[in-house]
């Protein structure tokens, strides 16, 4: 049989397929099986625990416990009885999912958070420097022949003061 998706682990053994999964019992290590869905590198299910506890009570995860039937009838795996999963469990579960997701996007948008300041400070410096530019451009440079007017007739008078220069 040949697997219909990339799949890159050496000690993984392939059990079967369906249409849409590739079955797999991973041997070493932590002893797991897994449902892979796509060539992606984490485009898979897995877990041995999650799926003797959910065999028969939720369908999203239906093929991980087909995975598992599969290791256990190729005796990969001890067969266990199905456990029931009650809805208060399932729904404890499901909220430490939401929470660990929440967490996780407000670390993810702590770090954007910092990197759009980070981002707006650079641009509010570079804004600050054009606008000195401007008003150097625009203020100060009608006036700079006056200013250097102005320069050299001090120049001139601290010469003629300090006996450099002889006033004509």
């Amino acid at each position: 049989m040949k697997p219909q998706f990339e799949h890159d682990c050496p000690t993984c053994v392939l059990l079967g397929q369906n249409a849409t999964h590739d079955f797999y019992y991973h041997a070493e290590g932590m002893k797991t099986v897994l449902a892979r869905f796509g060539n992606e590198g984490p485009d898979y299910e897995s877990g041995l625990p999650i799926a003797r506890s959910i065999r028969g009570n939720l369908d999203f995860y239906a093929p991980l416990a087909q995975a598992l039937t599969l290791a256990e009838e190729q005796g990969f795996v001890g067969r266990l009885p199905a456990i029931s999963i009650d809805n208060s469990i399932y729904d404890s579960v499901t909220a430490l999912l939401r929470m660990d997701s929440l967490i996780l996007d407000n670390r993810l948008m702590k770090a954007s958070a910092e990197r759009y300041q980070a981002s707006m400070d650079s641009l509010t410096e570079r804004i600050n420097r054009r606008l000195r530019e401007k008003y150097f451009a625009v203020e100060l440079t009608p006036q700079l022949p006056y200013i250097i007017e102005a320069d050299l007739n001090a120049l001139l008078k601290d010469a003629i003061y300090n006996g450099e220069v002889r006033p004509s």
